[in-house]
């Protein structure tokens, strides 16, 4: 595993993953957002994202953490492996809340350097409708990749992921 794409709904750990699996394997961890977002919240213009995103695929070994369907083919393209935490709405939407509440107005470590988490009527409603309008289309890319495919459905799932990686990286 070189290059790995991780992917789920925002408030699934997606992020934790990231990192824990760069400690892991000393690969380098990239993060969708942090790629894609000003420290002001605003997006930068997408060629300059997709230019961004050639960059580090073209890598030889990368962990790329995010959901972006529009450059998904271009990160399917060059991954090797991709792990899809699969967790239910509710729990996305209590774990979000409960990383507002946790970490206040510190910044996330992926995340632009003074960007602070806003729990929001708009993200609410895009986790909550993640299942229906995303989860389908990474389902499908993965019947379609050639690639090693993880489909983590529990937190148990995930811990037990990261210790086959722990094992297959000592």
């Amino acid at each position: 595993m070189q290059r790995i794409m991780i992917m789920g709904s925002s408030g699934s750990g997606k992020s934790t993953l990231a990192r824990q699996l760069g400690e892991i394997t000393n690969i380098p961890a990239f993060y969708m957002d942090g790629l894609r977002f000003t420290s002001n919240r605003a997006e930068i213009p997408k060629d300059e994202f997709r230019a961004k995103q050639t960059e580090i695929v073209a890598k030889e070994s990368w962990i790329f953490e995010g959901n972006s369907l529009g450059t998904m083919a271009q990160r399917m393209d060059r991954a090797d492996t991709v792990v899809f935490i699969d967790y239910n709405r509710f729990f996305c939407i209590y774990r979000v809340i409960k990383r507002r509440v946790q970490i206040k107005k510190k910044p996330r470590l992926e995340m632009p350097y003074d960007w602070t988490d806003k729990v929001e009527w708009e993200f609410i409603k895009w986790i909550w409708n993640y299942p229906k309008r995303t989860r389908p289309k990474i389902i499908e890319a993965m019947h379609i990749a050639e690639v090693q495919f993880f489909h983590l459905k529990t937190r148990k799932q995930v811990r037990e992921f990261v210790e086959m990686m722990r094992e297959m990286h000592p």
